[in-house]
């Protein structure tokens, strides 16, 4: 939070804002907590994002009049409680920079929502021990005819399904790319070495192994690659520094440009074994150069 907050751990009773505790519940326990309604904490008091608090120039100390739901692009439903802003989150680059956070105590003590507040608790998100136990809750609570089970696994393989796996086909057409690249560093690099057979044959001739002309035909293969791979890796990262505003206002997040992650650079590594397997064959036929045939070819 911004400096300046009063009692941020008030916004909701029993819990402490930007951590989490888990709680083990037994079956009933859980059932049991859903009727729980949630004891009076801070009264009209929110919490707002990052983007909120940017967008309507809100600061720790300004009001808020909620409102919600459109009729001919005017306000459906706006109340005469306002609400005071305690608290301002932090950047984060997600969704939940254009949150609003209220107290539920405070929902409830609304007029019209009134009659909602014998409800208690509106969501719960529960982490069951793996195994049976997860079917005997998942059972016990779809059996109840006032509550809905979302088991998070199962909606979101349902989400991928309606909307395809568009993830799979970016990374076919990003292993396109690179087999493309690779076809391409295996061309050029055996057209080179057809063409520098003289060199070959003078650095044989002044002594060179074998090994070592084929060592440092892999290794030309393989720099090449991994310069590409690490060029590719710089101009994805300033492509999302440069649309980075452009894809919150999309999605709702941005992407974090600023770190290099393990799976990046698992495949600049990738890219540059493969780059190093295609100048294998390439580096034989340099091992396998024949001096004098090298130096009468040049003559």
């Amino acid at each position: 939070f911004d400096r300046g907050v009063p009692n941020p751990a008030a916004l909701y009773s029993r819990a402490k804002i930007g951590s989490v505790r888990p709680l083990r519940f037994d079956g009933a326990d859980l059932v049991a907590a859903l009727a729980h309604d949630v004891s009076p904490g801070a009264r009209r008091e929110a919490v707002v994002g990052a983007a909120v608090a940017q967008a309507l120039g809100l600061r720790v100390g300004d009001h808020i009049e909620p409102s919600h739901g459109l009729e001919d692009g005017a306000l459906a439903h706006a109340h005469e409680e306002v609400w005071e802003i305690v608290g301002v989150l932090h950047q984060s680059g997600t969704s939940i920079d254009g949150v609003v956070l209220i107290n539920l105590d405070s929902f409830h003590r609304i007029e019209e929502h009134t009659a909602s507040a014998e409800a208690g608790l509106s969501s719960l998100l529960v982490f069951p021990r793996r195994g049976v136990h997860t079917a005997m809750l998942l059972g016990e609570l779809r059996g109840r005819s006032d509550l809905q089970v979302a088991q998070v696994s199962a909606e979101v393989r349902g989400l991928l399904e309606r909307v395809g796996r568009f993830d799979v086909l970016f990374v076919l057409a990003a292993a396109l790319s690179v087999v493309l690249a690779i076809l391409s560093i295996f061309t050029s690099m055996l057209l080179a070495i057809r063409a520098r057979r003289l060199e070959l044959g003078v650095l044989r001739a002044l002594g060179m192994p074998r090994a070592r002309l084929l060592g440092l035909v892999v290794a030309e293969g393989a720099a090449v690659a991994a310069l590409g791979g690490a060029l590719g890796l710089v101009a994805g990262h300033a492509l999302l520094v440069a649309t980075g505003s452009w894809i919150e206002s999309l999605a709702g997040f941005r992407p974090d440009a600023s770190s290099v992650g393990a799976a990046e650079l698992g495949v600049v590594a990738s890219v540059a074994l493969a780059g190093a397997l295609a100048a294998l064959i390439p580096g034989l036929q340099a091992y396998r150069v024949d001096v004098a045939t090298a130096l009468r070819h040049a003559e």
